[in-house]
């Protein structure tokens, strides 16, 4: 069903508006599924158009799950999309990463990504890391890793700031929560609540 939605909105685009001789719009989807007899999938699409100023987008999308003989599910997801202007030299990209595997136990790992490089030619990045780990006596640990990048055009202009988060459960239903804050290494906050 998602293939044949997707494909129905790439012709509802391409057949949108009226195309003249000397300006034409071009688009191209091609999609992909597969299901195993496990439960696993992988998916994938990718568009390309151009429209009538010269302006190229190309996105892919590839996306898989599976499930492991002790029950962990695994989920992973990229997209990249880049925009190119004809002539501009103003090429823009972005990409975006998530991967997770998530235990019977209710163990967790995560990781995210995204990074984009905008028309100034600045780049972006913000990754993001759950780890959660459930011992045998109900104590459950969750720590929370945030970081964003920012790296404009230039030599010695680069800044970070991270963030990291550490909650401790216990069975009582309890709670401690660490916290610290770093700007470009450098720790600034460390408000242990």
């Amino acid at each position: 069903m998602k293939n044949v939605s997707f494909c129905l909105l790439a012709a509802s685009l391409l057949f949108a508006s009226p195309l003249s001789a000397e300006t034409k719009q071009k688009i191209h989807a091609e999609t992909d599924s597969e299901i195993g007899e496990d439960g696993s999938y992988k998916d994938s699409s990718d568009v390309s158009s151009t429209d009538r100023a010269g302006t190229e987008t190309k996105t892919k999308i590839r996306e898989e799950g599976s499930v492991n003989s002790r029950g962990a599910v695994s989920s992973s997801y990229k997209a990249t999309t880049s925009h190119d202007p004809e002539g501009m030299r103003n090429k823009t990209w972005s990409k975006t990463e998530r991967s997770s595997t998530k235990k019977p136990d209710g163990g967790l790992r995560a990781e995210s990504t995204a990074r984009d490089v905008d028309q100034h030619g600045t780049a972006h990045k913000a990754t993001k890391n759950v780890k959660r780990d459930v011992e045998s006596d109900g104590t459950v640990e969750t720590t929370v890793t945030e970081m964003e990048v920012t790296d404009p055009k230039g030599l010695m202009n680069k800044s970070s700031t991270e963030r990291k988060k550490v909650t401790e459960r216990l069975p009582d239903g309890t709670a401690t929560h660490k916290s610290t804050v770093k700007n470009n290494g450098e720790t600034v906050e460390d408000p242990s609540h």
